[in-house]
C-alpha cells in the first residue's frame, strides 16, 4: 500500500470525488458509470457504505465492509428506517444511537464527518477502534440524495501507540530507578527541553542549562576538555566517552562522573538526536580508594610475616648446625646437614618472597637458581672441583607449589654432590626447568658415576622417599636416565600444578 492509501487525508478527499460522482450518477452520467464506482470503491482497503436519503439505510457496502460487519447490514429497499452501524463510544463503550452516528449525520445533516474514533463490532463480535470519514452525496442543485461512509481499522496502530506508552513508562521507571542522570540532547549536542534528572542533580535550572548551559555546571578544570570531546564526538557522530567533575548540589561538592552517549539516527543513517547518561562514581572511586589501602596493608602484613618466617627458619638452621658441629658422629652429622638444607630450602621461598614486589608468588627460575648457588656455597670444600649450573625458565608460581620444587632440588642437587662423584673429581650437577607443550619438565643431571640398579633404598633413608611424595602431590611423574655418563633425574609437571 502506498503512502496516498494510508493518509487519512486521501480518504477525505476520495469521498469528496465519489460524493461529486454519485450526484452526477444520479442526474445521468454515461452508461457504466455506476459500475466503475462500484469497481473502484471494492478496490478500497477500507470499510465503505453507501445510504439513501432521507432515511439513511444502507444501500451498498463495499466487500471489506460486509465481511467485517454481514450482509445484515444491508437494508431491502422497502425498508424505511434508517440501519445503524454497530457503533460504540470509546471512552465507556456504549451503544451509538442511529441519530449520532457518523453516516446518519451525513444524510440527514448535510454533516461532513472528519477522523471520529468508534469502536466497531466485527462480525465475529470483536470490537474494532475504527477511524471514520463521512460526507453527503449532493446533486447537481446541491441536494442530499445519500451519504457515504469510510472507516479504517487502526488496531494495529493502537497496538502500537499502546507499546510506546509502556515503552515511554519502562524509561520512566528506569530514569527513576537508576543513580545515573539520563540526558537527551538535539544532534548538534545542545540541551533543547528541561533535563530533569540533570537539575535534580546540579541544582541547574532549565534556563542555566539550555542548549550548552550545561557546561557551567562541570569544574572549571574539566569544561574545555569535556566541551571538547564532545563537540568532536557530534560531529562524527561516534559512540561519546568522558570522564570529568561535575557540581552536586545537595553536598556543594563537585563529584567524578563517567559520561557516555550514543546517537540516535534516522533510517538514512543522519543523526536526530543523543541520548546518554552522567554516572556518579564517586562512590566507587572511594572504595576503589580503601581497596587500595587494604591490598598495601595486606602486603605489609604478609611480608612483614614472610620476614618472620624467615627469620624463624634460619634460627632452627642455626640450632641445627650447631649440633651437627658439635656431633662426632658422623652419620649424624650427615642427617642434620640434610635437616640443615631442608630448612634453608623453605626459608629461601619467604627470603623472596620479602624481598621481591609479590607476597604471595615468586619466580621459580630465579628461586631455583639462587638455590643452586646457596648449596654450591654450603657444601663445596676448598678442594671439591665440582660445580652446580642452573638454567631455568622464568615462571611465576605460588609458595606451595615452590616450596615442594625447592625441596625435590635441594634433595637431587645435594644427593648428587654427597654421592655423584665419590670415586673421581672434577663433576658437573646441572638443573634445568623447562616449559613444554604439555606442562613443564625439571631435570636434574650429573655426569657421575651413576646410579646402580635399583635404586638402593637404605633402611630408615627419606631421601627418595621424600622425593617421590613431593611429587606426587604436584600430580607430576618421576623418571631416572642411566644410559650415562652420570645420571639424569626428569620430572614432569603438568601446567595445572604451577598455573592457578
Amino acid at each position: 500500500m502506498s503512502e496516498t492509501d494510508t493518509d487519512p487525508g486521501s480518504t477525505r478527499a476520495l469521498l469528496t470525488m465519489l460524493a461529486g460522482q454519485a450526484g452526477r450518477a444520479a442526474t445521468g452520467l454515461p452508461a457504466g458509470t455506476d459500475l466503475l464506482l462500484r469497481t473502484i470503491l471494492s478496490r478500497i482497503p477500507e470499510g465503505i457504505a453507501i445510504a439513501e436519503a432521507p432515511t439513511a439505510a444502507i444501500r451498498w457496502a463495499s466487500d471489506l465492509a460486509l465481511d467485517m460487519l454481514g450482509r445484515d447490514v444491508l437494508c431491502s429497499g422497502g425498508d424505511a428506517g434508517a440501519a445503524s452501524l454497530p457503533l460504540f463510544r470509546v471512552g465507556d463503550g456504549r451503544p451509538v444511537p442511529a441519530e449520532d452516528q457518523p453516516l446518519t449525520r451525513a444524510v440527514r445533516n448535510g454533516e461532513t464527518v472528519t477522523d471520529e474514533e468508534w469502536l466497531l463490532r466485527h462480525a465475529d463480535g470483536r470490537l474494532l477502534p475504527v477511524l471514520c470519514n463521512a460526507g453527503p452525496i449532493l446533486d447537481r442543485q446541491g441536494g442530499i440524495t445519500g451519504g457515504i461512509i469510510a472507516w479504517r481499522d487502526i488496531s494495529a496502530l493502537r497496538a502500537a501507540e499502546a507499546g510506546v506508552r509502556v515503552g515511554a513508562q519502562r524509561l520512566r521507571s528506569l530514569v527513576g530507578a537508576t543513580s545515573s542522570i539520563i540526558w537527551t540532547t538535539d544532534a548538534l549536542g545542545r540541551f533543547v527541553e528541561p533535563q530533569q534528572s540533570w537539575e535534580r542533580y546540579t541544582g541547574q535550572g532549565w534556563d542555566a542549562h539550555r542548549g550548552f548551559g550545561w557546561v557551567e555546571a562541570l569544574h572549571p578544570d574539566d569544561r574545555a576538555a569535556v566541551l571538547d570531546s564532545w563537540t568532536r564526538a557530534c560531529a562524527e557522530g561516534a559512540v561519546y566517552r568522558t570522564e570529568g567533575r561535575v557540581r552536586h548540589a545537595e553536598s556543594n561538592t563537585y563529584r567524578p562522573f563517567v559520561a557516555r552517549g550514543a546517537p540516535v539516527r534516522a533510517a538514512d543513517g543522519t543523526v536526530l538526536e543523543w541520548i546518554g547518561t552522567y554516572t556518579d562514581v564517586s562512590a566507587r572511586r572511594e572504595a576503589e580508594r580503601n581497596l587500595e589501602v587494604t591490598l598495601r596493608e595486606k602486603d605489609l602484613l604478609l611480608q612483614e610475616m614472610n620476614h618472620r618466617v624467615f627469620n624463624s627458619f634460619q634460627r632452627i638452621a642455626t640450632i641445627v648446625s650447631l649440633q651437627s658441629a658439635r656431633s662426632a658422629d658422623a652419620a649424624v652429622k650427615e642427617h642434620l646437614g640434610k635437616i640443615y638444607h631442608r630448612i634453608q630450602t623453605m626459608g629461601l621461598v619467604h627470603r623472596r618472597l620479602y624481598s621481591g614486589r609479590s607476597v604471595d608468588r615468586i619466580d621459580l627460575g630465579g628461586y631455583l637458581t639462587e638455590l643452586c648457588a646457596d648449596i654450591q656455597q654450603v657444601m663445596a670444600d676448598k678442594d671439591d672441583q665440582w660445580r652446580i649450573e642452573a638454567d631455568c625458565d622464568s615462571q611465576p608460581v605460588a609458595i606451595d607449589s615452590a616450596v615442594p620444587l625447592g625441596l625435590v632440588v635441594n634433595e637431587l642437587v645435594t644427593n648428587a654432590c654427597r654421592h655423584a662423584f665419590e670415586r673421581r673429581c672434577p663433576g658437573l650437577v646441572q638443573v634445568a626447568f623447562r616449559q613444554t607443550p604439555d606442562g613443564f619438565l625439571l631435570s636434574v643431571a650429573d655426569d657421575g658415576c651413576g646410579l646402580p640398579d635399583p635404586i638402593p633404598a637404605p633402611q630408615g633413608a627419606l631421601g627418595m622417599l621424600l622425593i617421590r611424595s613431593l611429587v606426587g602431590q604436584l600430580e607430576g611423574s618421576l623418571s631416572v636416565d642411566r644410559a650415562g655418563p652420570g645420571t639424569c633425574f626428569r620430572i614432569a609437571l603438568p601446567r595445572t600444578s604451577l598455573v592457578r
